[in-house]
């Protein structure tokens, strides 16, 4: 990578990893199956978490890359099953050098902060989810509920411990239809709140509802979707970095009423193409 700050330079970082992956599938009955899966992965840092440019967002706060920040390792064990309209699943994941970052106070100046991305040591994270389905004539519905519980470790000592607690995220996802008039929507999630050992997140969830009406032989299709109608979509963080206590709240625009219509102009005629080489002429021209 090439910057362009303090006159120029090169930040080279190069590495060799290997990420297996492995899976066994069980056909135990025609209702019913499992599996176990094995699965690594590498996250890389965004340029912009990388590049030491300064972007400065007021007088006191700026943004700045990290030309240090390794990759993160990830190392996946998943163990599950399905019968009829239910699923289970567990799950552990280990992650070397996971990217997090915070609001760094300056050696200079002890009223700026500077927002910087960083690597803890490890993280452990553990889950259990299941799920259930159900289809009638009149209701469809998709659930899911799960328990987690997270251990971030920060060995350098820049980040602040606090305890740990498992949280867990019910979503539920429902379409009634009224008779043949009118089908609604209901849409709703929560996810508890989360401690992973460092920061600490406060809790949020989602209730979205809205009517779908078909007319002129199902090719218009009107929707009124009411979305997060209780205003709770949030990131509501705490942590603490060296001796600053780090707290922030904020509200996102997801509080909004949308109506919406679609045509639909019917199936595209069906045609028989003799030629399906496409680009064939331009592969064989003589560059």
């Amino acid at each position: 990578m090439f910057t362009s700050v303090d006159g120029g330079s090169v930040i080279k970082d190069r590495y060799v990893n290997v990420f297996p992956n492995a899976s066994v599938d069980a056909k135990l009955s025609d209702k019913t199956n499992a599996y176990f899966t094995y699965s690594s992965r590498i996250n890389r840092p965004s340029y912009q978490s990388l590049n030491p440019f300064i972007i400065y967002q007021d007088a006191f706060t700026s943004i700045q890359g990290n030309p240090n920040i390794q990759p993160a390792k990830v190392h996946a064990l998943e163990v599950g099953g399905a019968m009829n309209d239910w699923s289970l699943k567990l799950g552990y994941n280990h992650t070397i050098d996971p990217i997090d970052g915070g609001a760094f106070q300056s050696e200079k100046d002890s009223r700026v902060y500077i927002l910087r991305g960083t690597n803890l040591s490890r993280k452990h994270a553990y889950f259990a989810s299941m799920s259930n389905n159900v289809n009638l004539k009149w209701w469809r519905s998709i659930n899911t509920a799960s328990i987690s519980y997270d251990h971030a470790i920060d060995d350098t000592g820049v980040f602040g411990t606090n305890t740990n607690q498992p949280y867990y995220y019910v979503y539920s996802q429902n379409s009634f239809d009224i008779k043949n008039w009118v089908t609604f929507y209901l849409t709703g999630w929560y996810l508890s709140n989360k401690q992973d050992g460092i920061t600490f997140e406060k809790d949020y969830s989602s209730v979205n509802i809205g009517p779908e009406k078909k007319l002129l032989n199902n090719t218009i299709t009107c929707n009124l979707d009411f979305n997060d109608i209780f205003y709770q979509v949030r990131a509501a963080v705490e942590y603490k970095l060296g001796i600053t206590d780090i707290v922030y709240g904020r509200k996102f625009t997801t509080n909004y009423i949308r109506f919406s219509m679609s045509y639909n102009f019917g199936n595209l005629k069906k045609f028989n193409y003799q030629n399906k080489d496409v680009g064939a002429s331009e592969t064989q021209r003589v560059q």
